[in-house]
């Protein structure tokens, strides 16, 4: 569907980023804090490498407000199993120096964050602060193992950014949950959201990541992006789950992006898109939007909008490289769009086959492909297993075994040797069509078990009279 500025090589190592980050310095040089004002020193201190929360804290010097990074700052890292909830109206969690605002350079030295978990941010912005609800950083910001909740950016006079997340460097997600936050605006004033969960103003990564339940909101005009909302030249998204977002409509503007975003280009592998809506009379692209796609062993169903409830594409003028789309499902479209939209020259997509649909609006004409084919059969979405819920093929579903074992990894699924889950592929005769491979049954016998010699009656052991009860009482938190 359309075509691709650069050339996205995906080999066998491709978007799949090291396992290894180093999170800042060693632990014997870390500054562990376990309080409020040690937090906010520790941050303040532009030298400053390494922090170790300790304990949860809540922020409550609303004069304070946002625990800040200075202009010019090195890369920090913030890590610890605790969280930090922001308890003053009006003010974001964690934030760095802004262009325009702070003299020193425009960027801040890269945020590293690790195990915790940022909530109660409630940023209203009067003007183009460049949001982050939760968190805003002007530089790059990598997050792992983190869970960003709870959080909104509101504006009062501009675009309401980054419910949960906003970054003008690239962001990586790792292993991290964006869920419950919204983007919009404030009462009385404002023009809408962009990115209810992130706001990525360059390029976003998202591996093994969960961004759920996230609103961009509107007024009089349009929320977009309510997943994840990206500026910058890509967004990857490799064994992840975008769900139940919801982008809204204001007035006659249409609301787009339910799920995700993309200005550019987006690649999505071994990942789930499903149950997101873009809502109102005009609303497009319920599951994605963006300029260009490559799809690859994926499952997109379910997402909701009036135009493209799952995939609407746009054009991008003077391109002549088209983008794949092999062994995906992208079916069920709900609020009365179809599951495509190419708003392109040539308007079709660029099959590598083996993909599945219940209408003929994606272009899927391989020969190895099944379009109008009807239910795909999927389960709920649930635990699975692996880092992030998924929807599993169930028995008789048309996915299952479709792909022949030498064409797994056809075209954009090279490398890809397990599911979502990280199950290997195939499990049965070939590998299933979507985000999740289902296991195979065991084998049926085809001979009766050995017959061992005759053990004799059997005498049960003696019985031991039942032993005093020991009632435990549970001890109340206090």
């Amino acid at each position: 569907m359309g075509g691709a500025r650069r050339a996205v090589r995906l080999g066998a190592g491709a978007v799949v980023l090291a396992a290894t980050f180093a999170v800042g310095a060693s632990a014997a040089s870390a500054t562990t804090v376990d309080d409020e004002v040690a937090l906010r020193a520790a941050v303040a201190d532009p030298e400053e490498t390494t922090v170790i929360v300790a304990t949860d804290i809540d922020l409550t010097d609303c004069e304070a407000g946002e625990v800040f990074r200075p202009a010019g700052a090195v890369p920090i890292s913030i890590s610890g199993s605790a969280t930090i909830r922001q308890m003053c109206p009006g003010h974001r969690v964690l934030a760095s120096a802004r262009p325009g605002l702070q003299t020193g350079p425009v960027v801040t030295g890269a945020l590293t964050m690790e195990g915790l978990t940022i909530t109660g941010g409630d940023l209203h912005s009067l003007g183009s602060s460049f949001g982050g609800g939760g968190i805003f950083w002007a530089g790059s910001v990598t997050l792992r193992d983190v869970l960003v909740t709870g959080n909104r950016a509101l504006g009062t006079s501009y675009y309401g950014t980054g419910g949960g997340v906003a970054s003008m460097g690239d962001a990586t997600l790792i292993r991290t949950t964006v869920s419950d936050n919204v983007a919009g605006a404030a009462a009385g004033g404002g023009m809408g959201g962009f990115g209810g969960g992130v706001a990525a103003w360059a390029d976003l990564t998202l591996i093994e990541s969960t961004i759920s339940r996230n609103v961009a909101a509107a007024s009089s005009f349009p929320g977009s992006g309510a997943g994840a909302w990206v500026l910058g030249d890509s967004a990857v998204v490799e064994r992840s789950t975008v769900a139940d977002n919801r982008a809204e409509a204001g007035g006659a503007i249409p609301a787009s992006g339910g799920g995700i975003t993309a200005r550019y280009l987006l690649v999505l592998r071994a990942s789930t898109v499903v149950g997101n809506v873009a809502h109102g009379s005009d609303s497009r692209g319920g599951g994605i939007e963006a300029s260009h796609l490559v799809v690859a062993d994926s499952t997109v169903v379910a997402n909701a909008a009036g135009y493209a409830a799952n995939v609407l594409q746009w054009p991008d003028a003077g391109t002549d490289v088209r983008d794949p789309v092999v062994g995906s499902v992208i079916a069920s479209p709900l609020g009365g769009g179809r599951n495509c939209e190419a708003v392109s020259t040539d308007g079709t997509t660029a099959t590598e086959g083996h993909n599945f649909s219940d209408d003929d609006s994606c272009g899927l004409t391989a020969a190895t492909d099944r379009q109008s084919a009807g239910d795909p059969q999927l389960g709920p979405l649930a635990d699975n297993g692996g880092p992030t819920w998924t929807r599993m093929p169930q028995d008789g579903s048309p996915l299952v075994d479709a792909i022949a074992p030498a064409s797994c990894q056809d075209g954009a699924a090279a490398g890809l040797a397990t599911d979502q889950r990280g199950a290997a592929r195939p499990q049965g005769s070939g590998c299933d069509v979507g985000a999740v491979e289902r296991a195979a049954a065991p084998p049926t016998p085809t001979t009766a078990p050995p017959v061992g010699p005759d053990p004799g009656p059997v005498v049960p052991p003696p019985v031991a009279p039942p032993a005093t009860p020991v009632v435990v009482v549970p001890r109340l938190a206090g």
